[in-house]
C-alpha cells in the first residue's frame, strides 16, 4: 500500500490548462493540471496530442489546423503544440510532401 505525505504550505506547483484548438474554436480545459513547469507541460501536451492523434486515425478523422494550447493560471500561453508535432519525425516529413 502506498502512503501519501501531505505537505501543506511548503510549495505549490503552477496549474496549466490544456485547451484543444480546432480551427477557430477553442475547447477549454476547465480543470487544469498541477505541473512543475512549462517544460513538463510541454511533455504532457505531446502525450495528449499523441492520444488525440491515435483516436483520430482510428476513426478516419481529419486533423488539419488542430493544436493543443497550454496556458498558465493567468491565461498566458505557455506552450503551443500543433498535433502534427506529436508524430514521429519520419512520418511528419511525409505530411509536408
Amino acid at each position: 500500500m502506498k502512503k501519501h505525505i501531505q505537505l501543506t504550505g511548503l510549495c505549490t506547483m503552477p496549474k496549466y490548462f490544456f485547451h484543444i484548438k480546432r480551427g477557430s474554436e477553442l475547447v477549454r480545459d476547465e480543470e487544469g493540471s498541477d505541473l512543475a513547469d512549462a517544460a513538463v507541460a510541454y511533455g504532457q501536451a505531446l502525450a495528449c496530442a499523441r492520444e488525440i492523434l491515435t483516436t483520430a486515425i482510428a476513426h478516419g478523422q481529419d486533423l488539419d489546423g488542430e493544436a493543443l494550447v497550454v496556458t498558465d493560471e493567468g491565461g498566458k500561453q505557455a506552450v503551443f503544440v500543433p498535433l502534427v508535432e506529436a508524430l514521429p519525425p519520419r512520418i511528419r516529413g511525409l505530411s509536408r510532401r
